[in-house]
């Protein structure tokens, strides 16, 4: 029984440090209540050093997101002579990394990267983008500079009304040129069941005893 309890501590303690690694790799950040981005601007500052990263805009036609310094967002290319750049909501688990799947590319756009637009073309209202059904919920991908050196990371976006929307939350990967996944964050409760079927085993055998 000695042997047991000896090698289920070994086991706890690797599992322990290999998630200790992984969440460290891994910043994830997760407001309170979801920001509401109305008929304004909101700056996200990704990895909080005081230099803002991206701004969200709403206005009365369009939701979109710019980009500071040389950042770059996952999204289509719309075709000349539009200037804009088509941002894409990724689903659970995609891949952000240096070469996204065709047709999403890495690109920005002075004017605006567009979420979803609804233009009045004389008769009706058009919709424009690939987030602009109500309630799109998807995962924004990010490239983006700390220090002069390249990672990646995402922002949970939910558009509420074509031209709003919530940011839920953000994260990303500290290690430089280092990818992860959309939406995706170390797990917890495997070492927490671990742990607590250990002290269960223990209680166990203390009771046998």
């Amino acid at each position: 029984m000695q042997g047991l309890r000896t090698s289920l501590a070994w086991l706890v303690l690797g599992i322990w440090f290999t998630q200790e690694i992984v969440r460290a790799d891994l910043i994830y950040f997760r407001p309170d209540e979801p920001v509401q981005v109305g008929l304004s601007t909101w700056n996200l500052d990704i990895n909080n050093d005081a230099v803002v990263d991206l701004v969200f805009s709403g206005s009365p036609s369009e939701f979109e997101c710019f980009t500071e310094g040389i950042n770059l967002l996952l999204g289509i290319p719309p075709s000349p002579p539009d200037t804009g750049h088509y941002l894409y909501p990724l689903e659970l688990g995609y891949e952000i990394a240096a070469s996204p799947v065709s047709p999403l590319e890495w690109g920005t756009s002075p004017y605006g990267n567009l979420f979803a637009s609804y233009q009045w073309n004389g008769s009706e209202y058009v919709g424009i983008g690939y987030w602009r059904e109500e309630d799109a919920d998807g995962y924004l991908g990010v490239q983006f500079d700390i220090g002069g050196n390249t990672h990646y990371g995402w922002v949970h976006v939910i558009n509420t009304y074509g031209i709003t929307g919530e940011i839920v939350a953000w994260a990303y990967e500290s290690t430089p040129d280092t990818g992860l996944q959309a939406g995706v964050i170390p797990e917890p409760a495997t070492l927490l069941l671990l742990l607590v079927g250990t002290g269960v085993l223990a209680l166990r055998e203390k009771q046998i005893r």
